[in-house]
């Protein structure tokens, strides 16, 4: 592996923060997807909106969809105010579908990521816990 492509692990770096962000990669990966799959970013480009109307316009469950934006906007993808609206940032322009270089499609890979937004319609959300 050549050093550019190598991790950030400066003696800066926090050792918690850098375990979290390994941690979080696979959630966040979902999260994105989730996103891009349904078209979050097409429907917030006129403006905020609340998860409400947001999971009626793409038939999710309401509660699932705003854990996963809320998620979103901690990474700082998209924003919400305080009226509990989200709003599209910087990050998430490249997840709309009708801007130059669109990154929507990459997002959209679909991989073993299909069964968690099936999970989202149906307001199964979370990690499946199996009898030992």
């Amino acid at each position: 592996m050549s050093e550019s492509a190598a991790p950030d692990r400066s003696p800066e770096m926090d050792p918690r923060e850098a375990l979290l962000q390994i941690v979080n990669g696979p959630m966040l990966s979902q999260c994105v997807y989730v996103a891009a799959k349904l078209g979050i970013a097409d429907l917030l480009k006129d403006g905020p909106k609340s998860s409400e109307d947001l999971a009626a316009a793409t038939q999710v469950h309401a509660p699932s969809l705003y854990r996963i934006l809320r998620s979103l906007a901690g990474f700082g993808i998209f924003a919400e105010d305080e009226d509990r609206r989200f709003t599209l940032n910087p990050m998430a322009e490249p997840l709309r579908s009708d801007v130059p270089g669109s990154a929507r499609g990459c997002a959209r890979r679909e991989d073993g990521r299909v069964r968690f937004c099936s999970r989202l319609r149906h307001g199964y959300v979370g990690i499946s816990r199996r009898a030992s």
